[in-house]
């Protein structure tokens, strides 16, 4: 029960709406060139290059960098990036090793590939180690966790994840959706919070928790970026965010960025709930 009010509280606590309602739409208001033409699609083709804009670029750039990731790439959800993700990187030669609690866009996404799927016990780093041993002979081989669980609230043992996966060459994936805003510096997220920068292959999250707009995304790196943009059908067949939406996500990270206090008061918030 403290771990669920610590981060139910957490993410409630004004995260979403501070930034969004009380920063990003007034600056939009005094800023309209960042937010032109509301309602226009940017999307123009389902051909991958014409579908790109320079406002989605500078975004992903954006994501990125406060990630410190590489590259990225928006999708119309965070649901739809982990659909995307799987079925687009694996096949029947690769395994999924996923924590039995991993958030259901992650389930989905591994029951839409071929790949075989291995389920460790919630945040158990031996299972995870044996199930890691089952997979042997697999091409490519992804460990997936959720870095806060969107359920019970708690973090993913992230080093032990990773350190088991370097063991034996695997990849590691992290779904930071209910970490993103909260953990980590200005809200990096679970990656950031336990400085395993580079070390962690892919990041996927939420533009709709923290951030206050809607969206998701996938950081890694422009390898990924490219193959997905090519070949990601929820990519290929959605229709792109709107302009403003745009503006508004990008003026949220910069909020995260340049006004540390609105985390602080985040954290501030979860003590007292907790006292």
């Amino acid at each position: 029960c403290a771990h669920w009010l610590h981060w139910r509280t957490g993410i409630d606590l004004g995260a979403a709406r501070e930034v969004m309602q009380h920063r990003a739409f007034p600056v939009l208001r005094r800023r309209p060139q960042h937010a032109p033409h509301l309602g226009a699609p940017m999307r123009v083709a389902t051909s991958p290059q014409p579908a790109r804009a320079r406002r989605d670029d500078r975004l992903e750039a954006e994501v990125a960098s406060f990630l410190r990731m590489e590259d990225a790439i928006l999708y119309s959800s965070c649901f739809d990036a982990n659909g995307g993700l799987f079925e687009t990187l694996l096949t029947e030669e690769d395994a999924i090793i996923t924590d039995e609690l991993n958030h259901a866009s992650i389930i989905d996404a591994a029951r839409l590939t071929k790949a075989r799927r291995l389920i460790y016990r919630h945040n158990d780093v031996a299972d995870l180690a044996q199930k890691l041993v089952d997979a042997k002979g697999a091409r490519r081989k992804l460990v997936v966790t959720d870095g806060v669980f969107s359920m019970d609230g708690d973090i993913a043992p992230l080093p032990g994840i990773v350190d088991a996966a370097e063991a034996v060459g695997a990849a590691v994936f992290v779904d930071d959706a209910h970490a993103s805003g909260v953990l980590g510096s200005a809200g990096r997220g679970s990656v950031d919070h336990f400085g395993l920068h580079g070390r962690v292959a892919i990041q996927v999250g939420t533009l709709s928790k923290a951030v206050g707009a809607l969206g998701g995304y996938v950081a890694g790196s422009t390898a990924l970026r490219e193959i997905l943009t090519q070949r990601a059908r929820p990519f290929l067949f959605s229709t792109s965010h709107p302009p403003a939406v745009v503006a508004a996500c990008r003026e949220a990270i910069r909020v995260m960025v340049d006004e540390p206090e609105l985390h602080e008061r985040l954290w501030a918030n979860t003590r007292r709930f907790k006292s």
